[in-house]
């Protein structure tokens, strides 16, 4: 029997040998699993074009391509700095070298980064590193790294160029492509005759005419655009010269490569067309792009279009597995256009799929207009600053609607991670196209005089951020005069908007909100009369108050709960007189979402404020207000945009508890919109509808109806065919066979209405045109 300490020891032993197997825990991996955000555990100036950083974990690749993530600030009076290009280790995802011009030897500057991310998506927190650049000036050459196409290419190849760091081009650079002639056969020589010389390398072969090509450099890499395509079953020679790097240094020599171009017999071809899904006009220079990836950034070919329609030949046959892909893309006018090839309609790209020598491959690319330009921005100060704050408003403008309005004290930080400005619900609601906000900074801590600059931006609605404005905040020495405090049910209101208005509510003259205490501090200016105070967290509490004092109290606000309305639209919605159709009156509709809170003895009523006119709306049914008002009953005020009227009223009389307020939003801007002439014609395979387009509208829905079967109270989701939910913005619209369901093969003379909605910018107000199609 082995006695206790013997079985400790042994124990003890075993343990010891099942750890030496294991491998200690890298520190990155030990920040996985405990989801922590990278961290940059290296800085070194390489040279004084290049940056190197390291973090503990791997980064994710995508925010890097936005050089906007990564600032230098400082050096003298000379070149701004900036980072070019910032490149990432494939092998570890860990190590990062940035290429920068402009720094200034001996000068001090501050990197900053921001929107850096793990691969897992944890962000990463902005960093800022301070430096002196005395490193070496760059000296080494840039050298081209690989050379495209390879080999064997098709008929229009991307041609291009990946060099060792990035690059540009010198003034006096060229770019040529020659033909290289084949050798001239030699006869064979006769038994005793002494053969003649080996026919010349193709690095020593003859060529063609040269053609000179633009070249263009985009961070490490340089493209050359063909003017026409090459010819098949021919080799070419491509030179290169006049890149330099960033310091200037040019490459040793010029950059030459050839290929050859496969023959139309031994390759695949693939052709198609390409629209836009919306009706618009194609984008100018809109080029297709055969690639490796479905993001373009490995292009085998580039394709230009011909009236929309494009064909590449000489492409290598492929399994399905390495087939490419096929994507058009351009940005024009702060739109950018998307397009794929997308096999199963699920919005995203699809390899083209297995291919045999001389197979012919014939796709659709339908491009998607989306907008990629952020709000446009306003700033000013609101009030008088004081010694406790400073307040700014912001009037952020979109036509896709603003989300969100974020600041930075003295330097960005990552996107949404900012503090956010707050809307005043009568002047708007996130989303609408033209948004008010405003935000209180804290001044307390200050020194006299003391100087901040604030950093503003806003995001749209569909993701998309402006870049920053800015504006000087000073320490004001004046003493806040108004003051009070902020209550519900007894307790104080921490972090509650405070605005000083005029009566009624509009834009505020002074802004604040409330400390821990519930207290706020606003200077006096004239013309305010009022205070209002509300906090939306899961609901919405709110309040108001006078600017008079008694005594030496403080005023008291006393918040309470009112409705959250989260959409209001108002829209005008008219019919054009049309013979032979059964159409509704004009009228306007009123549409709003809320959530009502539950108070015992309260309710609320609602109402449409049109000018001096109020028209009761609702009630709410279902957290909604949908109500019909005659266009002949209601006049619509040449100026005064419409609102709508929030009351609190005696859940048993009805009697009101208080006065109304009105909330505002750009979807209840009305617009008259005309009527247009609808053209509609059957040519034999296709169906071609028309209009006159009208100046300023957003879009148009069309649909075609068959008039037996033609109700307008089901448009515009009705019809045989229709656009809706798809806005166009075109005049024409040609409907190919096979897409117009319920009209080929029917009898002759039967009779559709086509109807054409134009919408205006809000979505919301509309006019309906119609014409008639008669198969023939």
């Amino acid at each position: 029997m082995l006695r206790p300490v013997k079985i400790v020891i042994i124990i003890a032993a075993l343990c010891a040998l099942a750890g030496c197997g294991r491998k200690a825990t890298p520190p990155g991996d030990r920040a996985l699993e405990g989801g922590m955000p990278p961290r940059m555990v290296f800085f070194r100036l390489l040279d004084s074009r290049h940056i190197q950083l390291e973090f503990d974990r791997a980064l994710d690749p995508a925010p890097l391509k936005d050089t906007g993530n990564f600032t230098l600030t400082g050096g003298g009076d000379g070149e701004a700095a900036e980072v070019v290009l910032a490149k990432l280790d494939q092998a570890t995802g860990r190590r990062l070298v940035l290429d920068v011009a402009g720094l200034e030897p001996g000068a001090t500057y501050t990197l900053s980064t921001r929107n850096l991310r793990s691969g897992e998506g944890l962000p990463l927190e902005p960093l800022e590193r301070e430096f002196i650049a005395d490193a070496p000036a760059d000296e080494t050459p840039p050298r081209a790294v690989s050379t495209f196409p390879e080999e064997r290419a098709p008929d229009q190849p991307a041609i291009y160029a990946w060099f060792s760091e990035a690059v540009r081009l010198a003034p006096e650079a060229t770019a040529s492509l020659a033909e290289i002639l084949p050798a001239a056969e030699t006869a064979t020589p006769d038994e005793g005759e002494t053969p003649e010389e080996t026919p010349p390398s193709e690095e020593e072969a003859a060529l063609g005419p040269e053609t000179a090509l633009v070249p263009r450099a985009e961070g490490d890499r340089v493209f050359l655009d063909l003017p026409a395509p090459l010819a098949p079953g021919t080799r070419y020679r491509v030179a290169l010269d006049g890149v330099v790097d960033l310091g200037g240094n040019a490459t040793e020599e010029p950059v030459t490569w050839s290929f050859g171009v496969i023959p139309a017999e031994e390759g695949v071809t693939v052709s198609g067309e390409v629209f836009c899904a919306d009706g618009t006009p194609l984008p100018p220079d809109l080029a297709v792009t055969v690639s490796k990836d479905p993001a373009g950034e490995l292009p085998l070919a580039r394709a230009a279009l011909d009236s929309g329609a494009f064909e590449v030949r000489g492409l290598a046959p492929t399994d399905a597995r390495g087939s490419p892909y096929v994507t058009a893309v351009s940005a024009a006018g702060g739109w950018s256009y998307e397009g794929a090839y997308d096999e199963d309609s699920d919005g995203t790209a699809d390899r083209l799929g297995a291919a045999d020598a001389g197979e012919l491959k014939t796709v659709r690319l339908a491009l998607r207009r989306r907008d990629v330009q952020g709000p446009a921005l306003g700033l000013e100060k609101t009030g008088p600053s004081t010694g406790a704050a400073t307040a700014v408003t912001v009037t952020a403008v979109d036509d896709t609607g603003v989300a969100l309005v974020e600041a930075f004290l003295d330097s960005p930080g990552n996107d949404g991670a900012g503090t956010t400005f707050t809307v005043p619900p009568w002047l708007g609601l996130p989303g609408d196209r033209r948004l008010a906000a405003c935000l209180a900074v804290p001044t307390a801590d200050w020194g006299p005089g003391e100087t901040h600059t604030l950093l503003v931006h806003a995001r749209d609605t569909e993701g998309n951020w402006s870049g920053f404005s800015a504006i000087a905040l000073v320490k004001g020495a004046e003493e806040p005069v108004l003051t009070g405090k902020a209550v519900f049910q007894g307790e104080p209101v921490e972090g509650a908007a405070v605005a000083l208005v005029s009566d009624p509510p509009g834009r505020p003259l002074a802004f604040d909100t409330t400390d821990p205490y519930g207290r706020f501090t606003l200077p006096t200016v004239p013309g305010g009369v009022q205070i209002v105070v509300w906090k939306q967290d899961d609901g919405l509490l709110l309040g108001r108050g006078g600017t008079e004092r008694e005594g030496e109290e403080a005023p008291v606000v006393e918040l309470e709960p009112w409705p959250v309305i989260s959409e209001a639209a108002c829209s005008l919605v008219r019919y054009a007189p049309t013979a032979g159709l059964a159409l509704p009156g004009d009228h306007l509709l009123v549409e709003a979402r809320l959530e009502i809170p539950t108070v015992e003895g309260r309710s609320w009523t609602y109402a449409l404020k049109l000018g001096e006119a109020t028209h009761p709306v609702g009630p709410p049914l279902a957290g909604k207000i949908l109500t019909y008002l005659d266009r002949a009953s209601v006049e619509l005020p040449a100026e005064t945009a419409p609102r709508l009227l929030v009351t609190p009223v005696d859940a048993v009389t009805g009697e009101p508890l208080g006065e109304p307020l009105p909330w505002r939003s750009s979807g209840m801007d009305l617009a008259e919109l005309p009527y247009t002439a609808v053209a509609a014609a059957d040519e034999g395979t296709t169906v071609r509808i028309s209009w006159e387009p009208l100046y300023g509208v957003a879009g148009y829905y069309a649909a075609v109806v068959p008039i037996k079967a033609f109700d307008a109270e089901t448009l515009p989701d009705d019809g045989v065919w229709r656009t809706y939910p798809e806005l166009v913005r075109a005049g024409e619209l040609v409907i190919p066979e096979g897409d117009l369901a319920e009209y080929w093969g029917v009898p002759g003379g039967t009779r559709y209405v086509v109807a054409v909605c134009a919408v205006w910018t809000d979505g919301g107000d509309r006019s309906w045109s119609f014409g008639e199609l008669v198969h023939p």
